[in-house]
């Protein structure tokens, strides 16, 4: 069942949120879920972000990138080539791996928060918002 076109991008923010603070915790407790979760967290940000895009769900990584090139295509705006690309990255290497530091997982939620905001700005004017 597709919700709201709204839900989503609450939902993103939320993800974002908790991402964040997944990480605060893993800088200063050391534990290797925190950063897990974050990398996860960040994912999460971006595929509600994504869903937000389209107004529905979305079910395969595929189809996210996808999206992701279309709102490229279409506005000329790397930041949802970017944001998609760092969502992946946390998924595959921080959720799986525990590959990324402390700065690349914040780093790449710097760049999700960015595509989050980007995403807004444009639904609002597609919308008339």
């Amino acid at each position: 069942m597709t919700q709201p076109r709204e839900a989503y991008i609450k939902l993103a923010w939320d993800f974002l949120a908790e991402a964040k603070r997944r990480l605060e915790d893993y800088v200063k407790t050391g534990d290797e879920v925190s950063l897990r979760q974050a990398c996860e967290k960040g994912w999460g940000a971006v595929a509600q972000g994504l869903m937000y895009a389209v107004g529905r769900a979305i079910t395969s990584h595929r189809e996210f990138a996808i999206v992701a090139s279309e709102l490229f295509k279409k506005t000329g705006d790397r930041i949802f080539l970017d944001g998609e690309t760092a969502g992946e990255y946390l998924h595959g290497a921080g959720f799986y791996h525990g590959v990324p530091t402390a700065e690349l997982v914040s780093r790449n939620l710097d760049v999700i928060e960015e595509m989050l905001k980007s995403l807004e700005r444009l639904i609002q004017s597609l919308l008339g918002c």
